[in-house]
């Protein structure tokens, strides 16, 4: 019996995913990230596999309203989450901006920014090196180690700077 209930509260979450209709949509990224932090010790697992498949699935003009949402996650719920979405950020990341025009482009950079407080240097340098074969503009921050200081400082000085690095 507790099996059918267990795949009800994840099949709700996964149907409920479908709000997700634009980054600026608060309401519906703050009640996704509000059901993920209550049910975080049972379904985590579960809650990231369904936001990662539903970030390859829908359309790409929808994709970043799910990295808005993954953010929201790792920002206000448990390191459980981090540690979860980190095993396949690169991936979910890269595949989302592959497809990404200039500005949506410049709103993933602000996300990875930020998100220096939350994954792991060697998670976050994978990325940087996956999006970089992509867009060679993209910087590569330092790798650095638990004993640097730098972590954030750019270990490249790219002379041609790319649109969604340019201050407006």
């Amino acid at each position: 019996m507790v099996l059918v209930r267990d795949h009800e509260i994840v099949n709700e979450f996964r149907t409920c995913l479908e709000w997700l209709k634009d980054r600026h949509d608060t309401w519906a990224i703050g009640e996704l990230t509000a059901m993920a932090i209550k049910l975080v010790n049972e379904y985590s697992a579960e809650m990231v596999v369904g936001l990662q498949q539903h970030i390859a699935q829908v359309p790409q003009e929808l994709k970043l309203a799910g990295l808005y949402l993954l953010d929201s996650i790792i920002g206000n719920a448990s390191h459980i989450y981090v540690d979860l979405f980190a095993e396949q950020l690169v991936n979910t990341f890269s595949s989302v901006f592959v497809f990404a025009d200039s500005e949506m482009r410049a709103l993933m950079f602000t996300l990875r920014k930020r998100w220096r407080k939350y994954f792991s240097a060697a998670v976050l340098h994978d990325l940087d090196c996956a999006i970089k074969s992509v867009d060679n503009n993209w910087p590569i921050f330092a790798h650095s180690s638990p004993s640097s200081n730098n972590s954030g400082s750019s270990s490249t000085s790219p002379t041609n700077t790319p649109a969604y690095r340019r201050s407006p």
